[in-house]
């Protein structure tokens, strides 16, 4: 990654010290982490050990060869669990070090870059601001959501934030059992902007689940993420135009444009507006967004960093009223370094640098394209 010399000097004048700081408690509390392994792995040796004698007292004529034969067998699996155990207590207390690293370094970064957006990391976007969008009918169980954003510019105010939505389904497990498993419908970025007049009464954009890629590449992606193919199946998901609550009634708009339109289905109270605005700037937005992050997806998987569940990146927009709902899919986690390894690395710091500028570039791009869509016509 290439580091802007401001940067650089900004991280050396007020990040570092901090950063040296944070570093002496993580690797402290990665000492603990390696004690807490070792911990676990002994009491786990004690159990298979137990476990294996009671195996031999079980045998009409007891041997030691008895007692080998199942420690061989229980020691190795027994320690794979202690050793589990023991990293999950080590790293479950060294994420109280995310909360420090947040207030001690993400927000000093956001603002030298904007001065203006104020950063809350314990704070999201609401349960009823999701609700308003129109564009989750699920019945959601969980609304989790960290790192919230708010800002404004000569057209709106606005916030956003990372969101984790998921419902509960029934599933068979190995065995062919039925339990309630948590299954995410959403993960990403969300916005919400709110202008000074109503842009329309209502338009609602989603991802159309039946589209098909054509592009090998695109089409890779859309086979490789499970979260699609579930999605396609209408398994868990369900949205239904009858089920929007809207002062008018809602018709499906089509924008002539062949792949936007298969790629995505529309829904607006008003076409001729709806058409404005998307022609206004928005459908080329949403196009450029889901292709690159497409292309993404597609070096992650290649190169291995996704890892079976992961999201189609295909944008979730709606306009009710006055405000703009904005979800953009993301499976990586915003401003959340990596414990296990160091935190001094000027890249670290950069990467937190890049994806606010990423974020706020994208959420500004937003609330400009809408009022002058509408102004220019």
């Amino acid at each position: 990654m290439e580091i802007k010399e401001e940067f650089k000097e900004f991280y050396k004048t007020e990040l570092k010290a901090k950063l040296e700081d944070i570093e002496k408690e993580r690797l402290a509390f990665s000492k603990k982490l390696k004690v807490n392994r070792k911990r676990g792995i002994i009491i786990a040796l004690v159990i298979a050990t137990l476990v294996s004698l009671g195996v031999q007292s079980m045998q009409e004529e007891g041997s030691f060869t008895d007692f080998l034969k199942a420690f061989v067998i229980f020691g190795p699996v027994f320690s794979l669990f202690g050793w589990g155990f023991g990293s999950h207590i080590g790293i479950k207390k060294m994420q109280s070090l995310r909360k420090p690293f947040k207030e001690k370094i993400v927000t000093p970064i956001i603002q030298h870059f904007n001065s203006n957006l104020n950063y809350q990391p314990e704070k999201s976007i609401t349960k009823e601001e999701i609700n308003e969008s129109q564009l989750f009918q699920e019945n959601i169980e969980y609304y989790n959501g960290d790192d919230l954003f708010e800002g404004s510019n000569s057209f709106s105010d606005y916030r956003f934030s990372e969101m984790r939505l998921g419902v509960k389904i029934k599933k068979a497990d190995h065995n062919g059992r039925m339990q309630f498993v948590s299954h995410a419908v959403f993960k990403g970025v969300f916005l919400v902007a709110e202008f000074n007049e109503t842009i329309i009464d209502s338009l609602i954009i989603r991802p159309n689940p039946s589209f098909k890629e054509e592009n090998d590449q695109k089409r890779f992606v859309q086979k490789g993420s499970k979260f699609q193919k579930e999605f396609a199946k209408n398994k868990y998901t369900h949205w239904y135009i009858q089920d929007v609550k809207a002062s008018q009634a809602l018709q499906q708009v089509e924008t002539g444009d062949s792949y936007f339109d298969n790629q995505f289905l529309i829904y607006s109270s008003d076409e001729y507006k709806a058409k404005t605005l998307l022609e206004g700037g928005l459908k080329d937005l949403f196009l450029k967004i889901t292709d690159w992050e497409k292309e993404q997806a597609y070096n992650d998987k290649i190169e291995g960093h996704l890892q079976g569940n992961y999201q189609h990146p295909t944008v979730y927009f709606s306009i009710i009223g006055n405000k703009a709902y904005f979800g953009k899919p993301f499976d990586r986690n915003f401003f959340s370094p990596d414990l296990l390894k160091s935190i001094i690395d000027e890249e670290v710091t950069a990467k937190f640098y890049q994806e606010i500028k990423e974020l706020n570039l994208l959420m500004d791009q937003m609330t400009q394209i809408i009022p002058k869509a509408i102004s220019a016509n």
